[in-house]
């Protein structure tokens, strides 16, 4: 027996979509960990002095909150005050957003496996080098983490497109989901453990998740290379069973292998500007509460840095509970449609930003009560879970060929908020670490997600586009008997 056919008798036992799945949930896992672990490793990494004269005084003489307690002083970390500390968090999406449209155009036209991988091993390899580039200075550590979001700013564009060629129509939802549930895990994961690690000087202190992340990062590339391929079309291993189901699955909207990008129906369609201003609604709130959330619980919340790193996980967790279960409903009412898919997307997505909006306007009214400000975290960004099977989904419906190009231009813009918000979150607060000035943080992400959400509800659309698949896709489609017939004969 060959080596190939023994390969594709062994995996023949595992989908290889399920195969995609995992790996590239994983992929996003690593994406959110580098994206959000410094919130908390920030608060280790720098000077905080005596907090009893800085931070915190209203919820220390509070009595809503008996159970605070203060961190350890730490007075030989770095040296920067609250505008640097939002410039450091704020960095990596100076990057990320440069090869978002390149990246989505490169994906579609030349395949994504490598341009995904490739970037996933920069990101770990520069994590490695971390903790010694900081020491050299405050600039250096910024153009580290400006060139991580640069290779990571390719990865969503890459997602959209291989998705786009692995999942059938009726599945779309659910493995949207689950792949970005990956998103959410990773900041289950790794912000209790950025904390614990912080906290612990006999692993070395902070630096320690630096190397984490990147030993992870470079494991998942090497499985990543050998277990993923770009679409069924060229998998090596995959059944004949899964191969016909997924391309009948497909049925129309089967991507075209001979594709040319219509960059003017693209850029002169209104649904596309509605996306690109959902997707800036959307990032600003999620973007805000990833990297600010453990700034608050520890110098409004007065929490240490276990107990901040533990608790900021538990929204995320509750994200994607919520992502997978609303998406497997909503795939059961798409396929005994009930109701329209732009309504359905529309419906799901008006929870994804109304809801987290009520929640934050409650988080200022509650003021110093621990309880319940956790409480409500973890119920906003559990409603947001609903964005998964709400206007993430769109992408693909609106342009299976196309949903590289769609993520990367939309993904681009919608990232302006990574460095924009801190920036202004940090001009509210920079005035004072008092509830009054951090309610303006909160109430801007309030008006942003209501303000989108309607942009979203009126010019939207779930609907294939007329440009969404491209002209030769009709042929390849009447072949595809053709290629099953080739693919016995390999």
């Amino acid at each position: 027996m060959s080596w190939k056919s023994g390969g594709q008798q062994c995996f023949s036992y595992i989908p290889s979509r399920y195969v995609f799945i995992l790996l590239t949930a994983w992929g996003l896992f690593m994406v959110y960990a580098f994206k959000g672990f410094l919130g908390v490793a920030i608060v280790a990494m720098v000077k905080n002095g005596d907090k009893s004269e800085s931070y915190g005084q209203e919820c220390r003489v509070s009595d809503t909150n008996n159970d605070i307690v203060d961190d350890k002083d730490n007075v030989n970390g770095f040296d920067w005050d609250d505008k640097q500390q939002a410039t450091v968090l704020g960095c990596y999406f100076y990057g990320y957003i440069v090869l978002q449209i390149p990246a989505g155009a490169l994906a579609e036209l030349f395949g994504a496996k490598w341009i995904f991988g490739g970037s996933m091993l920069i990101t770990s390899l520069l994590s490695l080098l971390g903790p010694i580039i900081a020491q050299w200075g405050y600039v250096p550590f910024l153009i580290t983490r400006i060139v991580q979001g640069l290779a990571q700013g390719v990865i969503l564009p890459c997602m959209n497109a291989m998705i786009a060629r692995w999942a059938t129509k009726m599945e779309r939802s659910r493995a949207i989901s689950l792949i970005f549930s990956g998103a959410a895990l990773g900041s289950v994961v790794v912000l209790p453990l950025t904390g614990y690690l912080c906290d612990q000087s006999f692993l070395g202190g902070w630096p320690a998740i630096f190397y984490v992340l990147g030993i992870m990062g470079i494991v998942w590339f090497i499985l990543w290379s050998v277990f993923v391929y770009d679409s069924p079309d060229n998998h090596p291993f995959i059944s004949e069973s899964e191969y016909n189901y997924i391309i009948k699955g497909q049925g129309l909207e089967k991507t075209s292998s001979k594709r040319v990008i219509p960059w003017k129906s693209i850029l002169s369609s209104y649904r596309v500007y509605a996306m690109i201003i959902t997707h800036f609604g959307q990032n600003w709130g999620y973007l805000t509460i990833l990297t600010l959330m453990p700034t608050y619980f520890t110098k409004i919340l007065l929490m240490d840095i276990k107990t901040n790193g533990l608790l900021s996980s538990l929204p995320y967790l509750s994200q994607a509970i919520v992502s997978i279960i609303s998406s497997y409903i909503s795939d059961k009412i798409r396929e005994r449609d009930v109701i329209n898919v732009s309504l359905l997307r529309k419906i799901n997505n008006s929870i994804a930003f109304f809801g987290p909006a009520i929640c934050m306007v409650a988080i200022v009214a509650v003021e110093c009560n621990q309880t319940l400000c956790i409480v409500l975290f973890v119920l906003a960004l559990g409603l947001n879970g609903f964005c998964y099977p709400g206007f993430n989904s769109n992408y693909v419906d609106m342009s299976p060929d196309f949903s590289g190009v769609l993520m990367g231009i939309c993904n681009c813009f919608g990232n302006i908020p990574g460095f924009v918000a801190p920036i202004v979150a940090a001009n509210f607060y920079s005035k004072g670490q008092t509830l009054a000035n951090w309610s303006h943080v909160f109430y801007t992400c309030v008006a942003v997600y209501v303000f989108t959400q309607v942009i979203h509800i009126l010019f939207s659309t779930a609907e294939l586009q007329p440009w969404g698949i491209s002209g030769g896709n009709n042929k390849e489609n009447n072949n595809n008997n053709n290629n099953l017939n080739v693919r016995q004969l390999r």
